[in-house]
């Protein structure tokens, strides 16, 4: 359905260069992100205020490092994984909680947005690059990417932590298309939602619009709790180029919580929000995906973000004594799947690969050369996407 693409080392550090420089010459067309610009058919006017609750504001010399585990909660940071039982993920979680970030408290925005559960179209083997652990290759109209379903239910257990690292990409539409309107899309992490009804999340959105020759780019924070719809936060600001890292975990199973810092304009923020009314974390899947969204109850035209890379994508689960680390490339319980998203027509339009090197290198906005280790994973569109 699509042409692999194999990956070395070389070949995703001069990929992503060449992307990042587009990302970053790009920066500075044309794009709004201010709520109150938001595409107004995205935007719910007769709903209820939302009910997402800010952290405290770490005081001044507050050290994460050091901290208890109630205090990180208090204050709104990711929960701690285990040094030696989770080298990887803490190494992560350590570069978050000790950047020079400024903390916002956000506005919200209620949405006409929905991201989801997975509307499994079919099933069949893997139709991506070999894993480490074989994927069952599955197709939707609204999902691409990995997940991990466990009908044991591990995941509700508290303090499950899942994440993401990733590039926010230039938005447009489909080449030599001008819809006169808006397509969409959203880059998320989080549980339930790929084997049950609900799905707690969180994520940017990246949304292109052209009309009469005239074309914008539009990102945004957010999370959701479905069946509610997507809520929108003012802060952090987001460009393409950037470098975001987007945190989801639970307390319990109806308090979800999210951390979103972009680390290119250091700026992030952690909200506490609740499950929906009658609903709970169930606990059965995880999930890290580029999403075809639905607006006001029709699934969008998904915009052309041509590639979007990941430098790390994922989860710390306690299990007893122990805290498992699992990705789109492993997992020591359940089973990984391989997600592709078709169009109305049934031709693919987005997916996930995991990358065979440990990282990448990239150009941030001001021109300079980083280079980051980790668990790789690309998403592509293609066909009419793209």
């Amino acid at each position: 359905m699509h042409v692999s693409r194999p990956f070395q080392a070389a070949t995703c550090t001069a990929a992503i260069v060449g992307f990042s420089l587009a990302g970053a010459a790009l920066a500075q067309s044309p794009h709004v992100s201010l709520l109150s610009q938001a595409p107004a058919e995205s935007i719910c006017t007769n709903c209820a205020r939302p009910t997402g609750i800010p952290a405290a504001i770490p005081p001044a010399g507050f050290n994460p490092l050091t901290a208890t585990d109630a205090q990180l909660d208090h204050y709104g940071f990711p929960p701690r994984p285990d040094p030696k039982a989770n080298p990887g993920p803490y190494a992560v979680w350590q570069t978050v909680v000790t950047a020079p970030v400024k903390r916002v408290v956000p506005r919200q925005q209620m949405t006409t947005i929905s991201n989801s559960p997975a509307v499994i179209l079919s099933t069949s083997q893997d139709l991506h690059a070999p894993l480490a652990n074989a994927a069952t290759g599955t197709t939707t109209p609204n999902w691409s990417g990995y997940g991990i379903i466990d009908s044991a239910n591990p995941f509700k257990a508290a303090q499950s932590t899942i994440y993401g690292v990733f590039m926010v990409p230039v938005a447009q539409q489909a080449a030599g298309k001008c819809s006169g309107g808006w397509d969409y899309s959203a880059a998320w992490v989080g549980f339930d939602g790929l084997n049950s009804n609900d799905l707690l999340q969180a994520g940017v959105e990246a949304d292109a619009y052209c009309s009469g020759g005239t074309t914008r780019g539009q990102y945004y924070g957010w999370y959701e709790w479905y069946p509610n719809n997507e809520v929108r936060v003012s802060a952090p600001a987001i460009e393409p180029g950037d470098l975001i890292y987007v945190y989801v975990w639970n307390t319990t199973p109806t308090t979800g919580h999210y951390y979103l810092q972009n680390m290119t304009q250091r700026v992030s923020s952690s909200l506490q929000f609740s499950a929906p009314s009658g609903v709970q974390l169930q606990g059965n899947s995880m999930e890290w995906i580029v999403e075809r969204t639905q607006v006001s109850g029709r699934y969008a035209t998904l915009t052309n973000y041509t590639g979007w890379p990941w430098y790390d994508a994922r989860a710390v689960i306690p299990s007893g004594a122990k805290k498992l680390t699992y990705s789109p490339a492993s997992a020591p319980s359940g089973g990984i799947y391989s997600i592709t998203m078709l169009d109305d027509a049934g031709s693919a339009i987005s997916y996930g690969e995991t990358t065979a090197n440990s990282g990448f290198s990239y150009v941030d906005p001001q021109g300079k050369l980083h280079h980051l280790l980790g668990t790789g994973l690309w998403f592509f569109d293609e066909g009419s996407a793209k």
